[in-house]
This record gives C-alpha cells, sequence and structure tokens, in this order.
C-alpha cells in the first residue's frame, strides 16, 4: 500500500502518480489531503488509481496518532481475505464482493449451494470481514466465507473450481473430516468451537458442497491431531 500526499506540488505529485500508474497500477493508495476532498485537476490525475482511502492530512501530534492508529487497521495482513464491501445486483442476480485489497469478485447467487430461490433482502459482511451473511426473503440465512468467493471467482486461487477436479474430491475431503470427528465423538458444534469455523461452514464442508482452503483444513487437522494430509492425499488403489 503507497500513502500519497496530495499537498505536494503539483510537478512532483504528477510525477509520484505516473510512475505508480506505470508499474504498480493495482497498488492499493491512501490519500492524505488537507480536507479529504480532492480539487478537479487532481482528481483526473488519480483516475484509473486503486484509491482505498482518503484521510485529512494531521495538523498535530493528536491527529497523526489517529491516523496511525486507522493504518494499523488498514495494513492488515488479510487484505486478500478480508471483505471490504459486498453488494447484491438484483437485475444481474450477482454479488458484487470487494476484498480489502480492493480486488472485487461477482459471485452468481446460484453458486451458492444452499440458496433457496427466493429474493435476496440484504447482505451483510460479518465482524471478523471474513464472510458475509445472506438473508432471503423467505427468512433463511446464509453464510459466504471469503474461500468460496476465490474458490468460485479466482482462476489464480490454489483451490479454483476447475483445479479442484484435479485433486482430491470436495465429498471425499468432506467424508473423511466427518469421520475423523466421528471417531473422537465430537458434534459440528463442537469442531466448530475449537476451530472458530462457523458450524454451518463445518456443515457445508463435510458434506461436500465447499472445497477448503488449505489454511481451513490446517485449523480442522490441528481441532482433530491429525495430519492435513490424511484429508488430501488420495489413498493408492491395491491391485
Amino acid at each position: 500500500m503507497l500513502v500519497l500526499d496530495m499537498t505536494l506540488p503539483d510537478e512532483e505529485l504528477n510525477r509520484f502518480i505516473f510512475y505508480i500508474k506505470k508499474y504498480k497500477e493495482d497498488l492499493p493508495v491512501v490519500l492524505l489531503s488537507i480536507d479529504c476532498s480532492i480539487p478537479k485537476k487532481e482528481g483526473e490525475a488519480i483516475r484509473n488509481l486503486a484509491v482505498y482511502r482518503c484521510i485529512k492530512k494531521p495538523s498535530s501530534k493528536d491527529e497523526a496518532q489517529d491516523i496511525l492508529n486507522d493504518f494499523s487497521k488498514i495494513f492488515d495482513l488479510d487484505m486478500d481475505k478480508k471483505l471490504y464491501k459486498v453488494e447484491y445486483l438484483q437485475e444481474e442476480n450477482v454479488f458484487s464482493c470487494t476484498f480489502k485489497n480492493l480486488k472485487t469478485y461477482f459471485l452468481k447467487k446460484s453458486d451458492i449451494p444452499e440458496d433457496d430461490g427466493s429474493k435476496v433482502i440484504n447482505a451483510e459482511i460479518s465482524e471478523d470481514e471474513y464472510y458475509f451473511t445472506v438473508y432471503y426473503e423467505s427468512g433463511r440465512e446464509q453464510t459466504v466465507p471469503w474461500d468460496f468467493i476465490l474458490h468460485m471467482c479466482e482462476e489464480n486461487y490454489e483451490f479454483y473450481k476447475t483445479k479442484s477436479a484435479e485433486k482430491i474430491t470436495a465429498e471425499e475431503i468432506g467424508e473423511r473430516i466427518s469421520s475423523e470427528r466421528k471417531i473422537r465423538r465430537l458434534t459440528q458444534e463442537d469442531l466448530a468451537d475449537k476451530t472458530r469455523i462457523l458450524r454451518a461452514n463445518i456443515a457445508r464442508i463435510e458434506s461436500g458442497k465447499h472445497y477448503p482452503s488449505l489454511e481451513t483444513l490446517e485449523k480442522i487437522a490441528k481441532a482433530l491431531e491429525v495430519p492435513v494430509a490424511k484429508f488430501l492425499v488420495k489413498k493408492v488403489a491395491v491391485v
């Protein structure tokens, strides 16, 4: 992430903007300005930059400390996993999901396995920002985690839907997790408490409706005291 001081002399400001556009077009940018407003001239200059936020330039130590506190939240190590904004586009029947790294994905409503076909009333990001909840007109609620969005929409994601077919299937992983959990006489709620993964998401994984990320599998493996490979390595057929 880059902090750009909009009070710099025009020549210096334009030079910085030129190089940002040339080499780091997708770099999230935080703007510092006198009153958080961007003059028309500067507004044209920063067009197409990935502007994450505009912050008032501090005029005192207290204001500077407030900005530093804000930056501690902005510089989140999980910017590629935490959600920044989710909107449901009624006409297109898709969810526009923007992560904190400013990458936006369009998740089809029909891609959510538990979608009941009824109208979407609202979509709210969770407090920890790792998932969002869909509220249906039917009264049902459905949680959608960050890794499911990437699984369906991000071709470079390790567990993208078409890559999953080359590995062990989601159904096989789910069956193994369910088996290990039952051997230890744990309920899905117990496993959810141990992993801090929502019970609904545990149920989705065990039923094979979602291909879990490696990070998710590591949490489950640790809770069940088994190696991650137990869930991912295909069994060799004995001839």
